[in-house]
């Protein structure tokens, strides 16, 4: 074992427990506001005829960006810290990674207020798309790192899932751009 592996976990479902139990609850508020707007039914026949599928990801994009937030808010000197041993834009300029959790929560509300949307979108794909490079440069050089995703209250690696998280957001962002 390496010296500087000792302090993350192995990757395993355990090691993404919290990220996992964090995204189940950003998917029930999903389906909870689109029950309360009438678009979902317990019956399958009728959910099919009234799902929204911009909606959901209104919905989902919102939840996701102002629970990720909350867990940054909690340490946010500690979570600038571990976003700059990975995120480009705050090696360049460390005040990135105290203003990135209030961007986060800023783009949770427009989401879930639905303002703005084509401008929220277009923020989505371009800070996530500069942020997933130095995320993918991490994973790719293998390097041990923790991943701020849900702050520094969690010790999740830098994994294949924080590209996947990124990726999914900004596919999400792009297909309410071109639809």
């Amino acid at each position: 074992m390496d010296h500087h592996d000792h302090h993350l976990p192995e990757k395993n479902i355990q090691t993404y427990y919290p990220l996992i139990l964090v995204l189940l609850f950003i998917i029930g508020g999903t389906l909870h506001f689109g029950w309360l707007r009438g678009e979902y039914s317990l019956f399958l026949t009728e959910f099919y005829s009234s799902f929204d599928p911009r909606n959901w990801m209104l919905d989902f994009m919102g939840l996701f960006f102002i629970a990720f937030s909350f867990f940054k808010l909690l340490d946010i000197p500690g979570f600038a810290k571990s976003y700059r041993g990975y995120d480009i834009p705050t090696k360049l300029w460390s005040g990135w990674g105290y203003v990135y959790p209030f961007v986060e929560l800023a783009l949770g509300m427009l989401y879930l207020h639905r303002i703005a949307i084509e401008w929220t979108n277009i923020a989505v794909v371009v800070i996530l798309g500069i942020s997933i490079v130095g995320v993918i440069q991490s994973v790719v050089g293998k390097r041990k790192i923790q991943c701020a995703c849900l702050g520094t209250g969690f010790n999740l690696p830098m994994s294949t899932v924080t590209i996947i998280e990124d990726a999914v957001m900004i596919l999400m962002a792009v297909g309410m751009l071109v639809v």
